[in-house]
């Protein structure tokens, strides 16, 4: 029995001494040492490029030049931020755009990665390589797109890959320089929000960092709406306006005074189109950039629209010319939009419509030249009363399309709740939907007044 015994232990302890010598051999958080290499080639010219860098790059991509290591700089700072040790890239830069570097990236466990890694006595090794190019330039605003692939491998005992992540980032500037590094810094932050995580379950160290944490924590609590820049198809030439700027000024005003939801500051959502390397022309059919967006603007939800008509016609004695205009007559206006919302957490498009509306009114001279879109002369205008029906249906729209929860804690209500169970927030302005035909009903209504449908508590 004792000899029985005696060999169960010692084959416990053979299959047990490769594990225990591999977890001797990697370091736990917080002395293991966290090495990044990332290689970054652009396409095309950028002011980016740094000559001492040029003179010693031995590994070229064909249409592409090595440019300043941005994506590299960006997930090194997260990691620091993460309280993890980082290897100083000073102490490899001349190695960067080597063809040693090339056989790291095509073997990151092998013999030239464990001798880059012993080195600087790395723990783990974040590898990759991140290509820029420019995607588009409008109205001298050049948009940059960076595609990031990485690799994260222990170094010590079994090299094993721990992680494996791909990530894209846009950016625009009217600098083409500029708008490659907020691209490069965009896809660097989507890659440690997935690398850090991973790094740390493996170390036994944080699983995230203050900045991610900050982006994750940045909301209010209260239910936020984003009403995104428009498309402007109607072609309108009468008046020196930005149709896809200004109808949706109108539309996030008027949600504010039909609804208790937190509309997002529209001062800074151009900034986040921006850091997307988005123009007004392609919001309308982005939403596979919704989970990014939301999380830039801090936003729920986001109504995307296209402006399909904005017209005038003219009868009677008025002569119209751009705008010029002497007589009396009628004209008669319309405005037609096409509206999406979409739930930015999810991608998922809650409801599309259009909000079609027409007016007709007596003119005398005049046309629309140096006349403020939404002031006074506007309202009593025929195009300014076919937009504010316009923008009026668009608001009830997105009310109509939007959960029945209350906007101050997202809690669950009902068409009988006048306030929230949960927070105590009056309801009055929720926009309710009916479960039969999905008509707006507002807070307190027992029936829905389109279909007679009993609401549901």
């Amino acid at each position: 029995m004792k000899n029985k015994s005696l060999v169960l232990v010692c084959l416990l302890l053979m299959v047990s001494m490769p594990v225990l010598a591999q977890d001797a051999g990697m370091p736990k958080f917080p002395e293991a040492k966290i090495m990044i290499v990332v290689p970054e080639f652009h396409k095309g010219t950028f002011a980016l490029l740094e000559r001492d860098y040029l003179s010693q790059a031995t590994w070229i991509i064909e249409g592409y030049s090595a440019g300043l290591p941005s994506v590299e700089t960006q997930l090194i700072k997260q990691f620091v931020d993460a309280n993890y040790k980082v290897v100083d890239q000073n102490q490899y830069a001349s190695q960067r755009y080597t063809p040693e570097m090339e056989q790291v990236l095509k073997d990151p466990t092998g013999p030239a990665a464990r001798s880059l890694t012993a080195n600087v006595g790395a723990d783990v090794l974040i590898v990759g390589k991140a290509t820029s190019e420019i995607a588009g330039t409008v109205n001298n605003t050049t948009s940059v797109r960076t595609i990031l692939t990485l690799r994260a491998v222990t170094t010590k005992g079994d090299a094993l890959i721990i992680g494996a992540t791909d990530a894209t980032g846009s950016g625009a500037d009217i600098s083409g320089d500029a708008a490659s590094l907020i691209a490069s810094r965009k896809a660097a932050d989507i890659a440690a929000k997935y690398l850090v995580p991973k790094v740390g379950n493996t170390l036994g160290g944080p699983t995230t960092n203050e900045a991610l944490t900050a982006m994750a924590n940045a909301s209010s609590g209260k239910t936020r709406i984003a009403v995104m820049p428009f498309e402007d198809k109607s072609q309108w030439a009468m008046a020196d306006w930005n149709l896809g700027m200004q109808i949706p000024d109108l539309i996030a005003n008027e949600l504010m005074k039909i609804s208790s939801y937190e509309i997002v500051d529209r001062a800074n959502l151009g900034q986040v189109i921006n850091q997307q390397g988005l123009q007004q022309s392609g919001l309308f059919d982005s939403e596979g950039k919704a989970e990014e967006l939301g999380t830039l603007a801090k936003a729920d939800y986001g109504v995307f629209g296209r402006i399909t008509e904005f017209t005038t016609k003219t009868r009677g004695g008025l002569l119209g010319v751009r705008g010029l205009g002497v007589g009396l007559g009628s004209e008669q206006a319309i405005v037609n939009i096409l509206i999406k919302i979409v739930d930015l957490k999810t991608g998922v498009v809650l409801s599309t419509c259009e909000a079609r509306a027409d007016a007709t009114e007596a003119v005398l001279g005049g046309g629309y030249v140096g006349m403020v879109f939404g002031g006074a002369s506007f309202d009593k205008s025929a195009a300014g009363r076919a937009t504010r029906k316009a923008i009026a249906a668009s608001a009830k729209a997105v009310m109509a399309a939007l959960p029945a929860k209350c906007p101050q804690c997202g809690a669950k209500v009902t068409g009988d709740d006048k306030f929230c169970g949960e927070c105590g927030a009056g309801l009055e302005a929720v926009a309710l939907t009916c479960a039969k035909c999905k008509a707006s009903l507002k807070a307190g209504a027992k029936f829905c007044g389109k279909c007679g449908q009993k609401v549901q508590q």
